[in-house]
Order: structure tokens, then sequence, then C-alpha cells
């Protein structure tokens, strides 16, 4: 038996030899360091340079980079990410890699602002896919991230980067510079009409399209973006009702402020206009606000507010001991002026500011303050420009978050006066 087992090893060993000498290797295969040289070459002798389409995440929206690769191991990068459209010269790479090649941005750059700021990465493994097409996967997890793609720049290319630049800049200067909250969309084709209001993450790619469907009820889609050429392209198209919006060319501004938009896919057309009214009323937002029992809605620090409210917070914030202010909706009890108050801590003590709620329509509400006593009227000087603001007869319209976790208040006189608010049922 014990024969019989050696003779069968030694057969096995005999085979496995005669099955590794059967494989060669080419004698032309590149080590790892020549193809990390070869990949330097390559990527220096663009003479034009490289443009990179990159999306740093699934979730969000894509961005250009445009690179000029230079032979003694520096780069040039611009791209049509917010804040960083200016040229970055003199950057730093590698071509390196233990398993095979990878490209590393080494000096503090787009790269390192995109891994900091929007999941992205400055390590990727480089793979060529022909002489003008470079294939750029992360090497760190998460791994499912998209590849990034990039192609050998030409004058076509590099004139759309360019052009993209120059629409990042118009989206971003009508966005900060309109002088209402309300940014809304409105296009007209084939199809019919749609109204929209929109809110963007420029930093993310990404926009919010809120709509009234055929139910009359407020709709809310999420759509990423990226910037081609003069084109805001949605990732993928939007569909509003029956009419699908698969990009926005970004026109001129007429005399009233509105942004134009002579082309929108598909026929259509229209026109983004900044109102301090939304285009259609918030079903049910104002019952919500003033009906539920035991609210509080609360600002802090770390909530949204306008700079314009800001300045009137602030205050506030300075003399309060946790730095909040705390709205109450039908909480105080009869013995109380009314069951709703603004309150905070001050000195160890809490400070009641008490209003009265009165509804108009599905998404307006009005406050009026009663006249405080005690200590709270001590610092009426500190509280009353906020309390005026947010006693404005006009009112303020309502939003509610899809998820009723947040609040936000608009001046309905002067919307560039707005707070988002916490959402807590105690």
């Amino acid at each position: 038996m014990k024969i019989n087992i050696l003779t069968l090893a030694l057969f096995l060993l005999c085979f496995s030899c005669k099955e590794y000498e059967d494989v060669e290797i080419p004698a032309d295969l590149p080590r790892l360091p020549e193809l990390c040289a070869q990949y330097e070459k390559l990527l220096a002798e663009a003479e034009d340079g490289w443009i990179a389409e990159y999306q740093p995440t699934a979730g969000s929206g894509g961005v250009s980079i445009y690179m000029k690769f230079h032979d003694n191991g520096t780069v040039d990068i611009q791209s049509n990410y917010p804040g960083n459209t200016d040229v970055q010269k003199e950057i730093r790479y590698r071509v390196s890699g233990i398993v095979k090649p990878e490209l590393t941005f080494e000096t503090e750059c787009i790269w390192a602002k995109l891994y900091q700021e929007a999941g992205g990465d400055y390590l990727f493994s480089i793979e060529s896919k022909g002489n003008d097409t470079l294939l750029l996967k992360p090497v760190r997890p998460p791994y499912e991230r998209p590849t990034c793609v990039v192609t050998r720049a030409n004058a076509g290319n590099k004139d759309v980067f360019y052009k993209s630049i120059s629409t990042l800049q118009k989206l971003d200067g009508f966005i900060k510079n309109a002088v209402a909250y309300f940014k809304n969309l409105e296009l007209t084709g084939p199809q019919g009409t749609i109204k929209v209001f929109t809110e963007f993450n420029i930093t993310q790619g990404h926009i919010t399209l809120t709509y009234q469907n055929e139910q009359q009820e407020v709709a809310t889609l999420e759509r990423q973006f990226k910037i081609e050429g003069d084109r805001i392209r949605f990732i993928p198209s939007a569909i509003i009702g029956n009419i699908e919006v698969q990009y926005l060319q970004l026109g001129e501004t007429d005399e009233q402020g509105n942004m134009l938009i002579p082309d929108a896919g598909l026929g259509l057309s229209g026109k983004w206009s900044a109102t301090h009214i939304p285009a259609f009323p918030y079903k049910g937002t104002a019952a919500f606000y003033t009906t539920n029992k035991n609210l509080r809605l609360t600002a802090s620090e770390a909530n949204e507010a306008s700079e314009a409210m800001q300045k009137l917070i602030r205050p506030i914030y300075a003399i309060s001991d946790y730095y909040s202010l705390n709205l109450y909706i039908n909480y105080f009890g009869s013995t109380h002026p009314t069951p709703n108050a603004f309150c905070f801590v001050h000195n160890g003590s809490w400070l009641f500011y008490y209003i009265n709620l009165d509804t108009k329509g599905e998404d307006v509400v009005y406050h009026g303050y009663v006249p405080p006593t005690g200590a709270a009227a001590d610092q009426m000087g500190i509280v009353k420009p906020f309390l005026d603001k947010i006693c404005d007869p006009a009112g303020y319209t309502v939003i509610l978050s899809a998820d009723k976790k947040t609040c936000t208040l608009v001046s309905r006189s002067d919307s560039r006066y707005w707070i988002r608010l916490l959402v807590d049922i105690i």
C-alpha cells in the first residue's frame, strides 16, 4: 500500500511539473517599473493634455478635470468644480505600484478636494484603452465607486470644458445673487408646461426639483447633474408629469433678472426666475406647523439660515447658555399667555417670548408676539429685531421636508429672510 501511495505521489509531481513547463511567460511582457514608465511617457506626450470625466460616488454629480502632464513629474490641473476653476500648477504626481500601475496625485489639488468633500480619491489604478483613453479605478475601498474615464484632449473637447467653467460661474452667480429664495423653473414645450421649484447643491452636483403632481400634491424629484459646455445635464433625465427634461441650457439674464433657458431638450424652453413666493402652495404645511401637539422647532448653530436671518439670531445665541433657540407649538397650558413661545436659556433661566399663530391658505403662517415681562423683557432689546422680522405681517411660507424632519420658514415680503428648523414631537 505504501508503494502505491509513493508511486501516485511521484506521478502527480511529474504531472505538475509538466503543467508548469507548458506555460511560457512572453519575453516581451514589460516588468512593472517599465510599464509605469510607459504610462508616464504616454501622459506627458499628449500635447493637448487629458480631460477626466469624474463622478466621485454613485450618488454625486460629475466633474470635468483638464490635466496637462509634464515629463518632470508635475501636472497642471483645472476643473469645473466650484471654487477650483483656476489653474493649479506644478502638482506632483507619480505612476508606481506593487501589483499594477497606480496614478497618485501627491500635492494638494482638486483631487484632494474631491476626496475631502465629495467622497472621491487621489489614488487610482491606471489602465489604457488604446492611446486616447485611460481608465482610472479606485484602489481603496469603497471599490464600487465609478470608474473615471480620461480622454486625450483636443480642440473640440477643450472648448466644451472651458464653456463648462463659464456655465458653472453663471449658475453659481444666479443662485448667489438672486434676491429671492424660490428659484422657480418654468418650461414649455409640445407636451405642455411645467413649473418647478429648484434647490441646488453645486458642490455635490445635486438638484432637488419640487412640483405639484396631477393630484395637486407636492412631489419631489432628486437628480445628480454634470455641466457639459453650456448645459446642465441631469443624471438621469427628469420626468415631471409626462414631460421629460434632459438638460438645461443656460442663456442670458433678462432685465427682470430671469435666467433664460433657450433649450431643455425635446422642444422645451423657458426661464428660471427668483421670487419671494412659490409657484404653487405646499399642501397642508401650515396646518402641520400650527396644529401639531407639543411640536418643538429648534434653531441651532448647526442648522441653516440665510445670512440676513443669521444677523438677527446671532445676538440671541451670544446670550444663550446653550447656543440654541427653541419654538414650542401647542405646548404651554392655560396659565401661559399663549400655548406657543420662542424660548432660550440665559444665565440659567428660561426666557419666554409668547406668540400667537394664524394661517392663510395651505402654506402661509402668521406670527404675532405678546409683549414680554420680567427677565424676558430685560433682553427685549436683543430679541426684538428677530421677533419683529418673524412677525412680518406678510407672513411666512412653510416648507416641510418629505421626511418631516425639517421645516423651513420663508418670508413672503422678503425671502432673503429664511430659517430651517429641526422638527421634534415631544
